[in-house]
């Protein structure tokens, strides 16, 4: 449990980010924590931005699910450079026990969505591995083309930034929750809520607004929502950009649904993995008319705090105090999910 999701700031510092092979200069942003891209000079005024994530095959979420979920947050992720995924190449290292049948399922929904989203599948691996029972099933790398100069990464928030977030917190946690144990969901909330729940896993794509702040005056810096939840995004962003925060914790949007599920299945929907929401920082001057933007289509948004100046550390403002955060070793959505097995829940 220690051990459970991402690796820590302090494992990436002593054993990755000083290895990472020969430093050509053509390296614009080279891998660094709480950044979502690469990003390389490809001369000519145009960059290759890349980025990687886990494939996905869950048996308990089926080929479709895992399918949506392994290509979009590797798209979520080229999208914070302000680019649409354009290319990827992916790799499988999939169970010997898995059928033709379920292999053909998988395959057609990652060409599906890649297709859904104009992402061309450009080459790979696939192979299967006996006594492979990991719910990651290899790996999927996307890259984009763009102009140099004309990019974001999370890195670059600025001192006085505003910092808003798009849609509801721990989204990913409270869907996929919903989708692993359905009939306890329908047992304490009923069908429709089911329903309504577990469709929030399709609302996981970030690639619209993404879109819509890249091309809107005064944003600095985007990073996407995944493990650690809305306050472990804040704290990456800024620990890239060389800054501090405050954030306002009765700003930050929780909608009905995920208030419920959170305290039926006790993950702190403050810290719990939630793709499919987007951190913007943006100077002030800019933020009304993104949330405007944003606002007409759609999609629920909120300024949540403010990127402050280094020295001033990483503060929360909560009803009664006023507190340091402290980055956690473990997203509180693997809790929830294993105490759940534990209870037998269904």
């Amino acid at each position: 449990m220690a051990k459970a999701g991402k690796i820590n700031l302090d494992f990436f510092k002593q054993n990755i980010s000083e290895k990472c092979g020969f430093q050509r200069p053509e390296i614009l942003m080279k891998p660094k924590f709480g950044v979502d891209v690469s990003v390389i000079d490809l001369g000519s005024g145009k960059i290759l931005i890349s980025a990687s994530d886990p494939m996905s095959f869950i048996p308990g979420l089926g080929a479709k699910d895992s399918a949506w979920l392994s290509v979009v947050l590797t798209s979520n992720d080229i999208a914070t450079s302000g680019y649409a995924p354009q290319f990827a190449q992916v790799v499988l290292n999939l169970p010997d026990t898995m059928s033709a049948e379920e292999f053909k399922d998988y395959w057609d929904y990652t060409h599906h969505y890649c297709d859904e989203l104009q992402i061309s599948i450009v080459g790979g691996h696939t192979g299967f591995v006996p006594g492979q029972n990991s719910t990651f099933a290899g790996g999927i790398t996307m890259f984009a083309v763009g102009d140099i100069g004309k990019y974001f990464t999370s890195a670059n928030a600025k001192d006085g930034d505003l910092i808003i977030m798009t849609k509801s917190a721990a989204m990913m946690s409270t869907a996929i929750l919903s989708k692993s144990f359905p009939e306890t969901v329908k047992e304490h909330f009923g069908e429709d809520f089911w329903l309504k729940t577990s469709g929030k896993f399709e609302q996981t794509s970030v690639l619209k607004e993404a879109l819509i702040a890249a091309n809107s005056d005064g944003v600095t810096a985007m990073h996407d929502v995944t493990e650690g939840g809305i306050f472990g995004a804040v704290y990456e962003m800024m620990h890239a950009s060389d800054k501090g925060f405050e954030i306002d914790e009765s700003k930050i949007i929780i909608d009905e649904e995920t208030g419920k599920m959170s305290a039926l299945f006790g993950y702190d929907a403050f810290q719990s993995v939630g793709a499919g929401s987007l951190i913007i920082t943006v100077k002030p001057h800019g933020a009304e008319n993104l949330l405007t933007k944003l606002n007409s289509e759609n999609i629920s948004c909120a300024v949540i705090g403010t990127v402050k100046e280094k020295n001033s550390g990483y503060r929360i403002i909560s009803e009664h105090e006023i507190k340091e955060y402290k980055h956690p070793e473990t997203d509180s959505y693997w809790a929830a999910f294993y105490n759940a097995l534990q209870k037998n829940w269904k």
